[in-house]
């Protein structure tokens, strides 16, 4: 089955993307809007000017990663861009300014919510969550104007996040979910923009998220149950910055006996 049912909030950030965002992403916005309002893959396919397979696989990999699946080519990740100094410093100039100067109508930042106003106001053409926050990472900017997430993770160790990414391509789609909204969480983004484009009710992504926070990786495995704790607070990850760091740590991937 390729049908597709969208929530309000998803509908209008498709559709902004349709309208405004880059050609090819806004192109396969509008087969999933198109999908949704139930046409068929063959029709969609002449509207867009794809074969018939290519958007069964641009719908599917919607159905299966939300947004994220569809700001990527075939292999799932992004393409590697070198940006120029000039664009670099551009970035963390914005980054470390109040948002509101800049036209945005919030005041503290997040990953997803940088990439967005970069590609909106034309800095980039594209840039994903993960290469920003590398490049955010090695160079100097402001933090007075990142904000912290009540429902923040913490930064993650290299090796976690790792395996968190490993685990996007899981044969258990309930899996690859759960570390897909882990990751998005900890990259930034809010309950409830996780929870809408991940199509979770927003107390299962906050129970999921406990279960990181207390057992790891292995926490995303289970059946739901929230475990207890199998280690003291000084090992659990820490939530002390909104953007992970070059240090940031947090625990290991705990092996279930």
């Amino acid at each position: 089955m390729t049908t597709i049912e969208l929530s309000t909030t998803m509908r209008g950030e498709l559709e902004r993307i349709a309208r405004d965002g880059p050609p090819n992403l806004a192109r396969r916005a509008r087969i999933v809007l198109a999908r949704a309002d139930g046409a068929s893959l063959t029709v969609i396919a002449g509207m867009v000017s794809l074969h018939r397979d290519s958007v069964r696989r641009w719908v599917i990999r919607f159905r299966n990663r939300g947004l994220s699946g569809l700001r990527h080519g075939n292999a799932g990740r992004p393409k590697n861009v070198v940006f120029g100094e000039s664009v670099r410093e551009e970035i963390r100039r914005r980054a470390g300014m109040d948002p509101r100067a800049l036209g945005e109508q919030f005041d503290s930042w997040s990953l997803y919510k940088l990439r967005d106003h970069l590609i909106r106001k034309g800095v980039v053409r594209s840039i994903s969550v993960e290469s920003l926050r590398l490049l955010l990472r090695a160079g100097q900017y402001s933090r007075e104007h990142w904000g912290q997430p009540a429902s923040s993770i913490g930064p993650l160790a290299p090796e976690v996040r790792e395996q968190l990414a490993q685990l996007l391509d899981h044969p258990s789609r309930e899996q690859a979910q759960r570390a897909r909204a882990v990751l998005a969480v900890v990259d930034g983004a809010t309950i409830s923009h996780v929870a809408n484009s991940l199509h979770m009710g927003k107390n299962s992504l906050r129970r999921w998220l406990q279960h990181f926070r207390l057992s790891g990786v292995s926490g995303l495995s289970g059946p739901g149950v929230t475990p207890k704790p199998r280690q003291s607070s000084a090992s659990m990850p820490s939530s002390q910055d909104s953007l992970p760091s070059a240090d940031a740590s947090t625990q290991s991937h705990r092996t279930r006996s």
